[in-house]
């Protein structure tokens, strides 16, 4: 007797059928999620802007001034100097396509940005702490370092919060999750 009670009515696929409030609740929080979701992808995309303007920035530093910041870094080569300007440039623009995906792309893409931002962080400390640059070099590429991970840490937050507005990744369309099924016979 509660089972049907408690238990909605069952839904009718023609226009003027009832809804339960569980449905009504379904449909004003699906706008919601919605707006949470384009929220974190406004984020996650004005942080991979920034990315690519930070590395469009420094790149070209890199590339047009080559001499005079290797001789600041420390001596280095001017033909890595350049090259890492080329890179940088080159990263800008992946980064600026990335921004562009749709959100299920870029929560995926994103992550790979970051990845990237991490590696050039652990690249640079590791540089640093092999004494590659001058003691002012060393300011230098620290500082960029703390920029580019800090757009790390945004950038996956951003995506934190992207990922989180979708649900779960087996989620139906309603968000509901698929409910597991005992084999008959089978252990519970």
């Amino acid at each position: 007797m509660t089972s049907e009670v408690i238990a909605p009515l069952p839904r009718r696929e023609d226009a003027g059928a009832m809804v339960t409030s569980t449905e009504h609740h379904d449909a004003r929080a699906r706008p919601h999620a919605e707006l949470i979701a384009r929220r974190a992808a406004a984020r996650l995309r004005r942080a991979l802007r920034l990315n690519a303007a930070f590395s469009t920035i420094s790149g070209t530093v890199l590339l047009v001034a080559a001499e005079p910041v290797a001789e600041v870094l420390g001596g280095g080569d001017v033909a890595v100097v350049r090259a890492t300007g080329a890179l940088l440039i080159g990263f800008a623009g992946a980064v600026l396509v990335v921004a562009s995906l749709r959100p299920s792309l870029l929560a995926r893409f994103g992550l790979l940005v970051s990845i990237a931002d991490v590696g050039w962080v652990v690249a640079t400390v590791g540089t640093v702490a092999l004494g590659w640059f001058s003691a002012t070099g060393a300011a230098l590429a620290g500082g960029g370092g703390l920029v580019v991970g800090g757009l790390a840490v945004v950038q996956l937050r951003a995506r934190h919060g992207l990922r989180r507005a979708a649900g779960p990744p087996n989620a139906g369309p309603d968000g509901s999750l698929p409910v597991a099924r005992s084999e008959p016979g089978g252990a519970r």
